[in-house]
């Protein structure tokens, strides 16, 4: 057995022998504990007879028969022998030996009916038949007849009858003691050995023969030419192996039943000290391979299922199976083979596509059964050595390899959906027309593999070799950086790109779903309100869409239109709260929007305003009626520019204040509240919000200063007549303003003290009676607040006329007086004549009154408008006039 086992199990087989020996002496009847079986009693009274009849140089077939066939079953014995009945058979001497090719070698038959031609020196022994065996090396082997059913004998000769070099009577382990094993024999090259199968006395019956190398000799690891010009290439891993690519043991893993505390080659490793190792065949992507067989031949030392599987039919969690996996997937044969205190080899024949990148990685489960303590078993293996052999030829034929796949990456979203890389071309994706393929190396950079990229089955939290195009988000944590390699390969030649596409996604800063979240932006630089995540690159490298004319992310947000590029423009500025306003926004595509468009994919467009300052985007305002989530979901396209009428969500009760506002384009529909995400557990008052990471993902934040001024302005007009021109202008809100400053052609003309502070804002007129009929004149109007601080508010110009102006374009004037209480006068230009509409809405757009619909004249006209019926509030007036629209607001007070 194992070295750390022989005292344990002497001890217990001493015990259960002390047992037994008790149960005779008390005249027990209970099952003997030797056989676990329910002859067990029949089989320890059969076994005992024969050790005494063999002591009395005795033998009887039928008592054989009977001990076996309630050992294994008689189904089981007739199986077998059905079985050996179909084997080569030995030959009866040795000029018709049956010759053995090579080893490991096995074989059966019967000895019944053959002649007793050989004794090696033994005065009885029964029917025998021989097999013939030239080694091309020096080497020790095994011979075993544990597997027969008859008293059985061994002998070895070299060359002739007169050189026996070996024999073996009664060396099976257990209680197949009268069965043969030599378990050390050493051959010599330039010598051929005879091996007869024997019995025992004149016993006779069916063999089961088999010829093993023992040790682990094995041929020199590179690249070696064949006769027949194909290739063979070997690579060793071992204890000696000092890449670590390819092997980063020995480890550090006590076992909590092996004896060493280290796990690896040339260490016993018990069933809970598993562990890995990689090959690596550099010739791998060569144009025109076709690979003819893939071998990985495995040596191990003390591997007990070879014996201990015959000792125990039916049983086999009584002893050590060892399963060999390559990629994930288990080899075959099933276990590793071998036996007890010998080197063993086992051949596994490997699939070629496993070599798609060169590597193949291996992996031991130890004692797949587990220990049985109970028994005192703890099985344990030592690995020596593990040889990739690949056999292959290269096409001669001219074959180009495949192009270099292009293709882009999309990130982890949430707990539902992976990361993914697309591939998108070339097409074709071969220059010969072949059909490709493409092969997918994922690696991981993260603080468990020291900040580099390492393949991700060596990813500490997440040892997973992923061979697919995507990895699930489980597989990934905070911080991590992921990146990977895609080839595309030529299914019918086998070559491969020889470049690949590298896709490195962002950096992960969330943990998909799981609260607290960290790493928020918002508008004020408050962690608690508008939560979204930092930068939010990954549209960026998406490379398919985004807003505005470059990808830009900011730590913080950029006050109104001081971000140059990105894509958002506020029509009009500062705006009136709970009124019509307009926004202009660009959408640019990336290099890799059509691959997406043409695959289903969409693009939608989202936008919030704070209108009362709280910190969320969730609120209605105006009365409950606009809410603060602006622009709807609005399906877009790339390299596009969105022209967009929206009610400004506001505030009545103050002038001006901050305007806090966030723009999203994403590749699904988020909702009112897919302005970020919520996150209760840091910020307990927190109240709305929802996870809307997406792989397009771009955020643009705007922090607006004073969106309402302490002067709104609404109109400011020039009406030239006869020697004078009439200045008139209303504004929407005051607050704090001391006066307005009025410039003709540069310099100041007059002064006109403000009406006051008003949310509602007042109406000014002042006329100008120093000019000269047919010169022009250019006006500005600025405010004046009562810190003395100036601001321009607007300009306009005007020339005296003697005669009726032509009017050369159409216009239409802010109402004059604005405020106004109940009438007010709304002027026009018509550059031709004809039919005029002039209409009165509310501010949700809903039609009040008519003012005009007739056909009008060309020229400069006016009309009065009577809000008698009307309740105070904003209102807007629209003209449409031979294909001329436009509209402005007034404000009705009572």
């Amino acid at each position: 057995m194992k070295r750390f086992m022989i005292l344990m199990l002497a001890m217990l087989m001493a015990s259960i022998a002390l047992g037994y020996e008790a149960q005779k002496n008390d005249g027990g009847n209970d099952a003997i504990d030797r056989f676990d079986s329910p002859n067990a009693k029949r089989l320890q009274e059969l076994s005992d007879l024969m050790i005494e009849m063999k002591a009395n140089d005795q033998f009887d077939q039928a008592i054989w028969d009977e001990f076996y066939g309630l050992l294994h079953g008689m189904d089981m014995v007739q199986e077998r022998a059905n079985h050996r009945a179909n084997l080569d058979q030995g030959g009866d001497v040795f000029a018709s030996a049956f010759v053995i090719p090579s080893l490991p070698f096995t074989d059966g038959g019967t000895t019944t009916g053959y002649a007793n031609d050989y004794n090696g020196g033994w005065s009885y022994t029964g029917p025998d038949v021989v097999y013939k065996y030239t080694p091309s090396k020096d080497e020790h082997i095994q011979i075993s007849l544990c597997g027969s059913y008859y008293d059985t004998r061994l002998i070895v000769y070299r060359n002739s009858t007169s050189d026996r070099i070996a024999r073996n009577d009664d060396g099976c382990p257990q209680y197949r003691e009268d069965l043969s094993l030599l378990s050390d024999v050493e051959l010599t090259t330039g010598n051929t050995y005879y091996i007869v199968v024997d019995g025992y006395n004149n016993a006779n019956g069916q063999y089961f023969l088999r010829v093993d190398v023992k040790g682990c000799d094995r041929l020199p690891d590179g690249l070696f030419q064949n006769g027949d010009g194909s290739f063979t290439y070997r690579q060793t891993t071992s204890e000696s192996t000092t890449d670590t690519s390819l092997y980063q043991g020995p480890w550090y893993d006590p076992s909590d039943c092996g004896p060493d505390d280290e796990k690896g080659f040339g260490y016993y490793s018990a069933h809970d000290q598993d562990y890995d190792w990689r090959h690596y065949w550099p010739d791998w992507n060569t144009p025109g391979l076709n690979i003819q067989s893939v071998q990985v031949l495995i040596c191990a030392y003390d591997v007990d299922e070879y014996s201990c599987n015959l000792d125990n039919p039916g049983h086999p969690e009584y002893c050590e199976l060892d399963n060999i996996y390559a990629d994930d997937a288990m080899q075959l044969p099933t276990y590793l083979a071998g036996d007890n205190g010998i080197d063993w080899v086992t051949v596994f024949t490997l699939s070629p596509s496993l070599l798609f990148d060169g590597f193949v990685n291996m992996f031991i489960d130890i004692n797949v059964f587990g220990p049985r303590p109970e028994a005192g078993q703890c099985w344990c293996t030592t690995l020596m050595w593990s040889q990739l052999i690949v056999n292959y030829t290269i096409q001669q034929e001219e074959n180009d390899p495949p192009y270099t796949p292009t293709g882009f990456g999309m990130p982890c979203v949430d707990d539902n959906t992976q990361m993914c890389v697309t591939i998108t071309g070339p097409v074709p994706p071969d220059p010969n027309g072949d059909e490709v393929e493409y092969l997918y190396e994922w690696f991981v950079s993260n603080i468990g593999t020291g900040g580099g990229f390492q393949p991700d089955e060596y990813n500490p939290a997440h040892p997973v070799n992923h061979t697919g195009n995507c990895v699930p988000a489980s597989d990934s944590d905070i911080g991590d950086i992921w990146k990977v390699h895609v080839f595309a390969k030529d299914i019918p030649h086998g070559a491969v790109s020889e470049n690949y596409l590298e896709v490195t996604f962002p950096v992960i800063v969330f943990d998909c779903g799981e609260p607290p979240y960290t790493d928020v932006d918002m508008g004020d630089l408050d962690p608690c309100k508008y939560p979204t995540l930092i930068g939010n690159p990954s549209h960026g490298l998406s490379g398919i869409a985004w807003l505005g004319e470059t990808v830009t992310s900011e730590a913080i947000p950029h006050p109104v239109n001081m971000d140059l590029d990105d894509g958002v423009e506020f029509i009009e500025a500062p705006w009136t709260p709970c009124y019509p306003e307009i926004v202009k926004v660009t959408v640019t595509g990336g290099q890799f929007y059509h691959a997406y468009a043409d695959t289903g994919g969409k693009l939608y467009l989202n936008a919030w305003k704070d209108g009362n300052l709280d910190g969320d985007f969730c609120d209605y305002l105006c009365e409950q009626r606009v809410p603060e989530w602006i622009i709807r979901d609005k399906e877009v396209t790339a390299d596009s520019t969105y022209t967009i009428d929206i009610l400004d969500p506001g505030r009545e009760d103050i002038t001006h204040y901050a305007g806090i506002f966030r723009f999203r384009l994403t590749s699904r529909i988020v909702g009112p509240f897919g302005f970020g995400l919520i996150d209760r557990q840091a910020c307990p008052d927190m109240t709305c919000g929802s996870f809307a990471h997406d792989f397009l993902g771009e955020v643009e934040d705007y922090n607006i200063p004073e969106f309402q001024l302490a002067v709104e302005m609404g109109s400011f007009d020039a009406i030239a007549s006869e020697s004078r021109i009439t200045l008139r202008w209303n504004t929407l809100s005051e607050s704090g303003n001391d006066r307005f400053v009025i410039a003709r052609n540069g310099s100041v003309v007059a002064e006109v003290n403000s009406q006051g502070d008003n949310p509602s804002g007042h109406s000014y007129e002042w006329v100008d009676e120093n000019v000269e009929t047919g010169v022009s004149y250019s006006y500005t109007l600025s405010a004046v607040d009562i810190q003395g601080e100036s601001r321009v508010l607007a300009t306009t110009s005007a020339t005296p006329t003697t005669t009726v102006a032509t009017v050369t374009e159409y216009a239409l004037y802010q109402n004059y007086p604005n405020p106004f209480n109940p009438t007010t006068h709304i002027a026009f230009d018509l550059v031709e004549s004809g039919f005029v509409t002039l209409k009165i809405f509310n501010p949700i757009g809903q039609e009040v009154a008519t003012v005009l619909n007739s056909v009008m004249e060309k020229g400069h006209q006016s009309v009065t408008f009577d809000a008698t019926n009307l309740p105070a509030g904003m209102y807007i007036y629209r003209i449409e006039a031979t294909g001329f629209t436009a509209a402005k607001k007034m404000l009705l007070i009572k």
